[in-house]
């Protein structure tokens, strides 16, 4: 530690030059081991890999994060203020491909506090570096008073830490469901922090222009003027005219001149060569590249927060059209409130194309698509998009019935398969929402429901334990343990309770830890999930028996349920948030097509605050990255599509919903398309089917 006093107190008295990077620890060069603790559910030791000496980590599955922890002698802190960021080195020893995450703590670190984190997948045998910037405790007055916003100009603003004192760093990973190994070769504090580089413009506020853009940055691309909305869109045209759709695409973008399977009017799955295929409705094989929540809007909330922008023109004619009361906001700082929300994007779409805007919008996105190369309008998407698009389309149905009891941590909560509404309100939701498609050949497929948080395979039952006589999941988890035991007395002797009856058994919070739980928990589970997909493909089937069932989209989910999924669904679908997908595999085999849902990267050099669920640190490694998580999709002989999150950048000062202000579109909120994702797509789809 003296060392590194000594480091900081050079890097001041020499403020000109550039400050080393600060080694914490290197394996291959003499480390501290006393730094150096498993932390649940790792072990690790030095070993010797490619002539070189680094921390090999194993991890198992009896915690959701099992973690190294890097920390000062004797529990004290570490000083890195004066640097940017950390780095650590991995290197996957796996046999396939892991996403494995930094976390860089304060005193009272949790999930969302005094933390900051950063993530890195790798393929099987890979080696590369997790940066960490640090969101510095700074402008916190300001911060308070974004609400509604997940991001600020500084970054997020709940997850902040003084690198000054800085208590430990969590190298984990997330809810792994089989054990792994990788290793750690050296963590670095790096890039020297320049105090100038952070200030608050005065004043800050106003800090949202009338085109919904930031005001106190510039940047290639930036709105100023109506003049410059009219220069992009006939630059665009050009670019339109110029570049057609790629060449070796048939009508539905599949492969024209690849090989020909069935024609039978409606897409349909098949494994040809050993990799799985979606197939067109003429028999080509088709890659589904697509990006979801194509449609002309996102609002922002405007009320509450009139010192927040330049000009309200929303008060004005021809823009009051485009403000509009919220539903009830259902999490975050409004929750339970009704305000008025403003769409910027159509507001310039008016100010860009006039009058007939949403005629002329409707009409150039399915040439831009086709010209980016995106042969999939995905999921989310404006449904009078369908009516008579020349592209390729996903659907959705969301019910809205009944749940499993709520539980701490659970953020899209399990639907209960075995109230009657759940299956009256597929039908009755999917017949209304699936309307006009169901013939349609150019509909793909179906997701029902999104994200559901299906967490460990115990936790359908223990939700259903815990539930009341509204819960018709816990009274069939009844009959079940009493046709399994008989009588209450076998029960209590294999569980060490104290029931008085079965019916005692409702609202049962603490989960007994016996075997003959764990057993009886995993396999009434197991009905719950069967009784779930089972009902979903049986009454999709009725409604659409030509069309594919693609699933729930899976973020949080375990082998059991995958493995249950892939029995009904005709594909199961996955949101993967992470660097590639080389060397990815489903938590459990099993032998059915899948498609990512969702996928992105985000910046923060183009005015919004927020880098996504995957963070780059340019627009060019923003392109990079896309292009390589793409030919790794294409590469994997499952991975039959990939979507990309999502057509548009959300809004400088956040989303209703909650709070995201992501800068992950094709498009800016002044409709302004990024050109080099433009052209990485571009590029992807003319070598999709090399």
């Amino acid at each position: 530690m003296k060392f590194h006093t000594l480091a900081l107190a050079l890097c001041l008295l020499l403020g000109h030059i550039a400050c080393a990077d600060q080694t914490i620890i290197d394996f291959n060069n003499s480390p501290d081991m006393s730094i150096v603790d498993a932390k649940r559910g790792t072990t690790f030791k030095v070993i010797k890999h490619d002539g070189k000496s680094m921390l090999q980590v194993n991890t198992d599955t009896q915690n959701p994060y099992p973690a190294l922890l890097l920390h000062g002698p004797k529990g004290s802190t570490w000083d890195y203020s004066k640097y940017q960021g950390i780095e650590v080195v991995l290197t996957n020893l796996d046999e396939e491909g892991l996403k494995i995450a930094v976390r860089v703590d304060n005193e009272g670190a949790t999930g969302q506090h005094n933390i900051n984190t950063g993530s890195l997948t790798l393929g099987p045998g890979e080696s590369g570096t997790v940066y960490v910037k640090f969101n510095r405790l700074f402008a916190q007055d300001i911060r308070k008073q974004l609400l509604g916003m997940q991001y600020s100009p500084w970054g997020k603003n709940i997850a902040m830490i003084d690198p000054g004192k800085i208590t430990g760093l969590n190298i984990f990973l997330n809810r792994p469901h089989k054990n792994h190994t990788f290793a750690v070769n050296s963590v670095k504090a790096v890039g020297q922090f320049n105090p100038a580089s952070q200030s608050i413009p005065t004043p800050f506020f106003p800090f949202v222009d009338e085109f919904g853009q930031y005001k106190h940055d510039d940047w290639p691309g930036k709105i100023h003027s109506d003049s410059d909305l009219r220069a992009v869109r006939e630059a665009e045209a050009k670019s339109i005219n110029d570049m057609p759709r790629p060449a070796n695409w048939d009508e539905y973008g599949g492969w024209a001149d690849g090989p020909k399977l069935k024609a039978t009017g409606h897409f349909y799955t098949a494994k040809h060569d050993g990799k799985w295929w979606l197939v067109t409705p003429k028999g080509t094989l088709y890659f589904s590249m697509g990006i979801t929540c194509v449609r002309p809007g996102g609002s922002t909330i405007v009320e509450s927060r009139e010192n927040w922008f330049e000009k309200p023109i929303w008060e004005n004619e021809p823009y009051k059209q485009f403000l509009e009361k919220t539903n009830p906001i259902r999490r975050g700082d409004y929750k339970d409130k009704e305000l008025n929300a403003y769409h910027f994007y159509s507001s310039n779409l008016l100010r860009k194309y006039g009058k007939d805007w949403e005629s002329q919008w409707y009409d150039l996105i399915s040439k831009r698509l086709m010209n980016w190369g995106i042969n999939t309008i995905a999921n989310w998407s404006d449904p009078k998009l369908f009516e008579n698009t020349k592209t390729p389309y996903t659907h959705w149905v969301y019910i809205n019935t009944p749940k499993l009891p709520w539980a701490h941590g659970y953020r899209n909560r399990i639907p209960d398969p075995f109230n009657p509404m759940f299956e009256n309100d597929i039908r009755r939701r999917g017949t209304n929402m699936l309307k006009g498609t169901i013939d349609d050949p150019m509909c793909i497929g179906y997701f029902l429901d999104n994200e559901i948080t299906w967490n460990t395979q115990t936790s359908p039952a223990e939700l259903a334990l815990s539930g009341n006589k509204k819960n018709a999941a816990t009274t069939e988890m009844i009959k079940f343990l009493e046709k399994r035991y008989g009588s209450i007395a076998k029960l209590n002797g294999a569980w060490k309770t104290n029931y008085n009856n079965f019916e005692a058994i409702r609202g049962t919070k603490k989960v007994p830890n016996t075997t003959e739980t764990h057993k009886d928990l995993l396999d009434f589970s197991e009905v719950i999930v069967d009784k779930y997909f089972s009902t979903v493909k049986r009454v999709l089937k009725e409604i659409a028996p030509k069309k594919l069932y693609l699933g729930c989209r899976f973020a949080e989910h375990n082998p059991m349920v995958v493995r249950i999924a892939a029995k009904y669904a005709d594909v199961v679908s996955f949101n993967l948030y992470r660097n590639h997908v080389r060397g990815w595999k489903p938590p459990v085999d099993i032998d059915k097509p899948v498609i990512i849902g969702e996928f992105h990267f985000g910046s923060t050099d183009r005015g919004v605050f927020g880098p996504g669920l995957v963070r780059v640190q340019s627009q060019q490694e923003r392109v990079d990255t896309f292009k390589d998580y793409v030919r790794s999709a294409i590469d994997n002989p499952q991975i039959v599509g990939c979507h990309w999150f999502q057509l548009l950048d959300e809004p400088t000062s956040g989303r209703p919903l909650d709070a995201e202000n992501h800068q992950i579109g094709f498009l800016t909120i002044t409709d302004t398309p990024y050109q080099g994702m433009v052209e990485a797509a571009r590029e992807n789809a003319m070598k999709m089917y090399e």
